[in-house]
């Protein structure tokens, strides 16, 4: 349900003169949490479980875990529809400040190797922390946060990140693999889409964790007084350290 976006690799015009302004950066289209692609517009257009129709209410009253527990999916909770098509159904619900995540996700899906039509079974298929993130492609997403030993500053036309790969690595930074997805600079907002370019040298890699990467982005202009967005979260947010 809904179209993944894809981001252009390159970067944005430069800021043109205070007689004409270019456009802020587009907001999504789409958004996904792992494999899971959603319409970006259902994070703020809200279908709460109690306005589901038919078919979708029935499967999320009676939906329970691997164990057999119900799994409460109800609007008093905040759980709210991202997801409804034949075989998936998906909803979420803001989490708790102190979760690792802005939204709790479970995914659904239509158990085919049984029953069909309106007898099929629905099973749990996923469950956990969800950070919504625009579409970039083949390459891998990450968290991306400012280098607190190296901060803005309004006269600097670069900054300075940390990328951390959202991937397995075996341990190993991202050096040489990231890369600017879009860079949109405005009056207003730097908007950055960072992403990591795949290391394609072993068919698996362990998780042991990670450190992250130091990264420089060159603007076009000092930073000034605009904020630093990062556009790979949905919605953007600023970027902080």
């Amino acid at each position: 349900m809904g179209a993944a976006l894809l981001g252009a690799i390159g970067c944005a015009s430069a800021i043109p003169s205070t007689e004409e302004s270019p456009a802020p950066p587009a907001a999504a289209e789409s958004a996904h949490c792992g494999n899971l692609v959603f319409p970006a517009t259902a994070l703020e257009n809200r279908t709460r479980v109690d306005r589901l129709d038919e078919r979708d209410a029935a499967v999320a009253a009676t939906a329970v875990d691997d164990l057999g527990e119900p799994l409460a999916l109800d609007a008093a909770a905040g759980w709210f529809l991202v997801v409804s098509d034949d075989d998936t159904l998906a909803f979420l619900r803001p989490a708790d400040p102190a979760f690792e995540a802005p939204y709790e996700l479970v995914a659904l899906h239509r158990d085919l190797s049984g029953r069909g039509g309106a007898d099929a079974v629905w099973r749990l298929s996923g469950r956990g922390a969800c950070t919504p993130r625009a579409d970039i492609g083949d390459r891998n997403d990450a968290d991306v946060s400012l280098d607190p030993a190296r901060p803005p500053s309004s006269d600097a036309t670069t900054v300075h990140l940390l990328v951390t790969e959202n991937a397995c690595h075996g341990g190993e930074d991202a050096e040489g693999r990231v890369e600017v997805v879009e860079l949109v600079e405005t009056a207003e907002t730097i908007a950055l889409t960072i992403g990591v370019r795949p290391d394609t040298s072993h068919d698996a890699w362990t998780c042991p964790g990670h450190p992250a990467t130091p990264f420089a982005v060159e603007l076009s202009a000092p930073i000034g007084d605009r904020t630093l967005v990062d556009a790979g979260l949905v919605p953007a947010r600023p970027l902080h350290d």
